[in-house]
């Protein structure tokens, strides 16, 4: 019997379309899944540096407000409290006006505030 053409014969030597077709389905679920988990990391990421900053923001705030409050000075025999309502855009917010002793420059990048020079 003749031997049988070339293209009749089967050969392990390459994959076929479908063979190729499910291994780049499967890379595209793979490449979707880490895409997702990455995307996902960073966004909790930038979120808790944005909570960390406005958490620093706020011990500084509050540290200047406690070194202004204990430092109050009386102003002809009086201590000088002056309160008012302010607003930006939308917003209210109330707003203390006193005298203190207490120079310091409000920094965020440091947790303590420094004394001007």
């Amino acid at each position: 019997m003749p031997d049988a053409p070339d293209f009749c014969r089967s050969s392990a030597r390459g994959f076929t379309l479908l063979e190729i077709m499910i291994a780049i389905f499967i890379l595209g679920v793979v490449l979707t899944t880490i895409y997702a988990a990455y995307t996902g990391t960073l966004r909790v990421i930038k979120d808790i540096e944005d909570e960390s900053l406005i958490y620093k923001m706020a011990r500084t705030t509050l540290d200047r407000m406690t070194r202004d409050l204990t430092s109050l000075q009386r102003f002809d025999g009086k201590f000088f409290l002056r309160s008012e309502r302010k607003g930006i855009g939308v917003s209210e917010f109330g707003f203390l006006t006193f005298w203190s002793a207490s120079h310091l420059v409000l920094s965020v990048t440091s947790s303590r505030a420094r004394p001007l020079r």
